[in-house]
């Protein structure tokens, strides 16, 4: 006996859904391209002018465990640590350096290399007071980077 449901039924019980894709991929692309042009400009961090040299340099390297501390002093003497866009004060950056020192003796770990960046037009003693302040929070060593000629 044929059924009482009529063909129109029965036609949308078997009805596909298909999914446009292709908006999905333009906004895709466009966020790649957002990505692959703003990811360098989060790396510079501070604008310094480095000190000029030919010397061989190391390249600036994280531990091993990705970590990477910069520090860096602009032309007005301002401390900027790490990647932050704006300045802190000398307290504040041994406060912060003092909380991972601890972090690392607690965890029997060797404390990280300071990678400090200073502006080529701050005076030589500020950026030696600098240093020696970092010694004394046992941050032995120290990197200073340049930029090659």
């Amino acid at each position: 006996m044929a059924s009482a449901v009529p063909r129109q039924h029965r036609r949308r019980k078997h009805r596909m859904a298909d999914m446009n894709v292709v908006p999905y991929i333009d906004v895709m692309l466009v966020l790649l391209i957002i990505f692959m042009i703003t990811s360098p400009l989060l790396v510079e961090g501070v604008n310094v002018q480095l000190p000029k040299s030919s010397a061989q340099m190391d390249d600036i390297k994280a531990n091993d465990k990705g970590e990477l501390m910069v520090i860096s002093l602009n032309a007005a003497g301002e401390i900027f640590f790490q990647n932050e866009d704006f300045s802190i004060s000398e307290d504040e950056l041994k406060a912060r350096l003092l909380s991972l020192v601890m972090d690392y003796k607690k965890n029997m770990q060797e404390v990280p290399t300071v990678h400090l960046k200073a502006d080529e037009r701050l005076p030589y003693g500020e950026v030696i007071r600098l240093m020696a302040k970092l010694r004394e929070m046992d941050f032995v060593k120290v990197s200073l980077v340049i930029q090659k000629e």
